[in-house]
């Protein structure tokens, strides 16, 4: 449960996060541009299907942790978060979490005031209390990206920007490094430097904006999971 905490907060905070306010944030003018940018093009995305790279690295003995999974959103409330063992998904009422190791699905109401695990749209209130940032550098470098169902990569021109929480003290993180395509202006890459034993990476390797969803797939149906999954349904009165 922790993992998938700290990931989707992750993910969202990497597809949202110049949805700050303008007063939040006042620094270096030209990074301002750029940020802008970013979020102006997420305004007009209705839903949004991202594969993603996580990576999760040990400082203390750069071990690392590395996998793959999905993420699904469809307007402000609706979610499904695909990783190896779990699959965490809303219809924004009801929050489902099926672990498959224990063969459980815990059920839920979805609640707009719990910061630790909401929709992805309302997550975005978290990081609204502003941050720091500068242009580092202007890097280029092979990226991952997902052609004709494989995974090739390919040399993209970056800009690479630091952004620093203003209040440190309220910040699970000292640093979160932007990798942003310069002629496409979306984000590539996402570094969180982590103020405990941990760094996080998120590695975008395929982003498709506006794609057709059926609501189903952010609903439970029984006939798709294992006959001995237990449902916990803790919405039932």
């Amino acid at each position: 449960m922790k993992k998938v905490t700290i990931l989707l907060l992750l993910i969202v905070f990497t597809i949202g996060v110049f949805a700050q306010s303008k007063e939040d944030v006042t620094h270096d003018p030209e990074v301002r541009k750029i940020l802008d940018q970013v979020s102006e093009s997420f305004k007009n995305y209705e839903t949004i299907r991202m594969y993603f790279e996580y990576t999760a690295i040990n400082k203390n003995d750069s071990t690392k942790d590395v996998y793959n999974g999905y993420l699904f959103t469809k307007g402000e409330d609706k979610y499904k978060l695909i990783i190896p063992g779990s699959e965490t998904f809303s219809d924004g009422i009801k929050v489902w979490q099926y672990n498959k190791k224990v063969a459980e699905i815990n059920v839920t109401f979805s609640d707009p005031n719990n910061k630790a695990l909401i929709t992805p749209h309302t997550l975005l209130s978290v990081y609204k209390e502003g941050f720091k940032y500068s242009l580092k550098a202007e890097v280029e470098f092979d990226v991952k990206t997902k052609k004709d169902g494989k995974i090739v990569k390919e040399k993209t021109k970056m800009y690479m920007i630091d952004l620093y929480p203003e209040d440190v003290s309220k910040s699970p993180y000292s640093i979160i490094r932007l990798w942003i395509n310069k002629e496409k202006t979306k984000i590539i890459s996402v570094k969180y430097f982590g103020k405990d034993e941990f760094d996080y990476i998120i590695d975008i390797i395929e982003f498709s904006p506006n794609v057709i969803m059926n609501d189903k797939i952010f609903m439970y149906e029984k006939a798709n999971y294992p006959k001995d999954v237990e449902l916990i349904d803790f919405t039932e009165e």
